[in-house]
């Protein structure tokens, strides 16, 4: 989600949109999980040929 330096996902069959990964802090940071990292303006597009799944980041400037 822009802004949030978190990377969230969209369920298609039920609607439901949530924190995929990120903590929401501006940093750079590995953390020990998905909910305890840091990203510094993530944006980019990766799939996975294995999954059905489709990563989109957004970076919005206004």
């Amino acid at each position: 989600m822009a802004g949030q330096h978190q990377i969230w996902k969209h369920n298609t069959l039920d609607g439901v949109t949530e924190v995929f990964s990120g903590n929401g802090s501006e940093k750079n940071l590995n953390g020990s999980s998905p909910t305890n990292t840091s990203f510094a303006q993530p944006s980019g597009i990766s799939l996975d040929p294995g999954i059905f799944c489709v990563i989109i980041i957004l970076l919005l400037f206004i």
